[in-house]
């Protein structure tokens, strides 16, 4: 089990670290940008893209609301997202430890694989949506 853990664990810091990565080249190449903050701009990356995913599995299993309202389950839904990977990445430092050893390695796995979630993402939820 703690393997298992431990894999879902790399998956999930490489995918940090294309947000970050992604987040940086706003950042630096477009004037302007709303991107301040790049580690922080990466966990609202990565948080947005997970609550279009809980999204896709509500829609998908038509689930009725919690709270009695479907608005306010997703808001609450995001700021628990938000919150976790918050106190994951940025309170426990752990991109501090993450970021330069990938950046070291010059994975390119890391882009790939943003790329490659986000496509997916965003058809299975146009998909849930029919």
């Amino acid at each position: 089990m703690n393997i298992v853990r431990k894999k879902l664990m790399i998956i999930y810091n490489l995918i940090y670290v294309g947000f970050y990565r992604f987040a940086r080249l706003i950042k630096s190449n477009i004037p302007g940008s709303i991107f301040y903050n790049t580690p922080l701009d990466a966990i609202i990356l990565m948080s947005a893209l997970e609550l279009i995913n809980v999204i896709s599995i509500w829609l998908h299993f038509k689930l009725k609301p919690v709270l009695g309202n479907y608005n306010l389950d997703m808001l609450l839904t995001g700021f628990l997202l938000l919150g976790t990977n918050y106190f994951i990445f940025l309170k426990g430092k752990r991109y501090q430890k993450i970021v330069p050893k990938v950046e070291a390695e010059n994975d390119v796995s890391c882009t790939v694989g943003v790329i490659i979630y986000t496509a997916l993402t965003l058809c299975v939820f146009y998909y849930s949506l029919r």
